[in-house]
């Protein structure tokens, strides 16, 4: 689990969208034969989508852990949209509009953002609001 969050996102490009599986491939070079390399690479490229299965608490536990933000104070989380909006800076802003959006319906249409009762005790509320916020302010 603790690989598995080092290596989540160890290759990132916002131009890509291989990065979880370029991630995965470089546990695989540098774990070599290490026990715990199927593991590592399984839950790097679940954070893909954040969809795991009931009975995975690694799963749930990285997919939550990769999620925390959402669900951040207020100021925090319009600092972490501004610093989205940075990252895709090279898309027209017509665009990325549009498409933050669809990103953001998707998690809003899920019966909970997150996996574990814990999470959703912590940060379901306050993620809901603060992807509703961000949602109002792209469609403004």
């Amino acid at each position: 689990m603790i690989l598995a969050a080092w290596f989540h996102d160890a290759i990132y490009n916002p131009k890509r969208t291989t990065n979880e599986r370029d991630s995965a491939r470089l546990a695989q070079k540098l774990l070599g034969a290490d026990s715990d390399l199927a593991e590592v690479q399984r839950l790097v490229l679940l954070t893909k989508h954040h969809a795991p299965l009931s009975t995975d608490s690694n799963g749930i536990a990285l997919s939550d852990a990769d999620l925390a933000v959402l669900g951040s104070d207020i100021d925090s989380y319009r600092e972490y949209a501004l610093n989205v909006r940075a990252e895709y800076k090279y898309i027209p802003s017509f665009l990325y509009k549009r498409l933050r959006i669809n990103i953001l319906e998707e998690f809003a249409k899920r019966p909970s953002i997150y996996h574990s009762a814990t999470a959703k005790d912590m940060w379901e509320n306050q993620a809901r609001s603060n992807i509703a916020e961000e949602i109002n302010t792209l469609k403004s």
